[in-house]
């Protein structure tokens, strides 16, 4: 590389940034925002067969809980850890001998997820998980379906099922939103200010469907 040349970069490493907008700017700092809040995680260690320890992988444990509350929506670390074996059992397919780095990532992948939606509560969980195992089993299921040099019968059985799990994860799409939505209509007021000339509801404010 010439010298000339070399000059030419540098003084393009030396300019500065474009200048960020408005728009920008807030898209960097929603950004930087989502950045920070990382979901919890979890280390999947075989001990023996058919017993499996679940490791959590935080120090702070405040930071733990909170960020557990955000994935499972409750505070009980029961039904946290109830529902983190239900998601083992889930990607584990039966196996006697789990691949614990597969396990590990399939499970901070759903937690990740529920982490994201924020589960309002245990119901609002088992619909999600719900969810992601069927999202899974669709891709499996096509992704049969596209293998080469198989018979049309199979991969028309492949492409049927597929189907069928897709109309099913629509249902429970459905359900979700029906379940989030009615969660949602009832707001309590406990606190009104009354400027002078106004006048104050007393009592429970049901929120109606927008017509």
């Amino acid at each position: 590389m010439s010298e000339k040349h070399q000059l030419s970069e540098k003084r393009k490493e030396e300019l500065p940034a474009r200048i960020r907008n408005a728009e920008d700017t807030a898209l960097i700092n929603k950004y930087r925002k989502k950045k920070s809040n990382i979901p919890a995680q979890i280390k999947i260690e075989k001990k023996t067969e058919n017993r499996i320890k679940v490791k959590q992988c935080e120090d702070d444990t405040e930071l733990l809980q909170a960020k557990m509350v955000q994935a499972f929506g409750t505070s009980s670390e029961e039904l946290q850890q109830y529902f983190i074996i239900q998601i083992i059992n889930a990607f584990n397919n039966g196996s006697s001998d789990p691949d614990e780095k597969e396990l590990t990532k399939a499970c901070n992948m759903t937690i990740a997820m529920l982490h994201e939606l924020e589960p309002r509560d245990a119901i609002e969980v088992m619909l999600i998980t719900q969810l992601i195992c069927v999202h899974n089993m669709v891709t499996k299921t096509l992704d049969l379906a596209n293998w080469p040099n198989q018979t049309f019968e199979k991969k028309d059985a492949y492409s049927n099922q597929a189907i069928k799990l897709m109309r099913l994860f629509m249902q429970q799409m459905a359900t979700f939103k029906n379940y989030r939505q009615k969660s949602q209509q009832n707001v309590t007021v406990e606190h009104v200010n009354v400027h002078e000339g106004g006048q104050a509801i007393v009592g429970s404010v049901t929120k109606g469907e927008e017509k």
